[in-house]
């Protein structure tokens, strides 16, 4: 999607973030990585599989366009790991092993849509940011913290990843994607699951994940 509508640094990233925490939610590569290293494996493992994508594939056609890039590589590392600093994620731990994030004590509604607006109060965020979610930097990271928050329970995913003054409909589906990956359909009421064109929706679905485990 990324090649096809959002073609810049900012939304590679972002696409690549979703589509390699996809992967890591089914097991796919590195099986039975913890919620709680993904962003350590995004920086480690995936970014600099971007990078050399993007050079072989001749992208950088001159100093300036190879500035950009570069800028934006600096910011996503940057964002990343202050973020993973926010949330305690850097924690050493056994191999395999959950960390336990840090979130803050009183963490609602009113205190989330703050977070998400302020893009977690991170001294790189960009100033005057209208809503969170906005643009491909903080959705699939406001996406993550609502499914390491919601501790499997899909009403809470819902109330951290959806239920905000946001971008919603990003966040939601992005943090969906992953509930579903990584815990199928556990805890989904039954009522969100009479959805207009299901039977199809699903023929898609299972289309798409059998070419992607080729």
């Amino acid at each position: 999607s990324a090649r096809l509508s959002h073609n810049h640094v900012g939304g590679i990233l972002g696409a690549v973030t979703v589509a390699y925490f996809t992967a890591l939610a089914v097991g796919r590569g590195l099986e039975g990585a913890p919620i709680s290293a993904w962003p350590g494996l995004l920086l480690s493992e995936a970014l600099p599989l971007v990078k050399e994508y993007v050079e072989a594939s001749g992208r950088p056609s001159g100093a300036a366009e190879r500035e950009h890039l570069q800028a934006g590589y600096r910011f996503f590392e940057e964002l990343w790991g202050q973020y993973i600093n926010l949330r305690g994620l850097a924690t050493p731990s056994p191999p395999g092993t959950e960390v336990s994030p840090t979130f803050p004590s009183i963490y609602g509604p009113e205190e989330r849509d703050e977070a998400y607006n302020r893009l977690f109060d991170l001294p790189v965020a960009q100033e005057n940011i209208p809503w969170g979610a906005w643009d491909c930097w903080s959705a699939p990271m406001i996406a993550y913290d609502a499914f390491l928050g919601c501790g499997g329970s899909w009403s809470e995913l819902v109330l951290r990843g959806v239920l905000h003054g946001g971008d919603n409909d990003s966040t939601g589906i992005i943090a969906g994607c992953w509930f579903g990956a990584r815990y199928g359909l556990q805890g989904v009421p039954a009522g969100h699951l009479n959805l207009e064109n299901k039977a199809l929706l699903e023929q898609l679905g299972v289309a798409l994940v059998e070419w992607c485990l080729k």
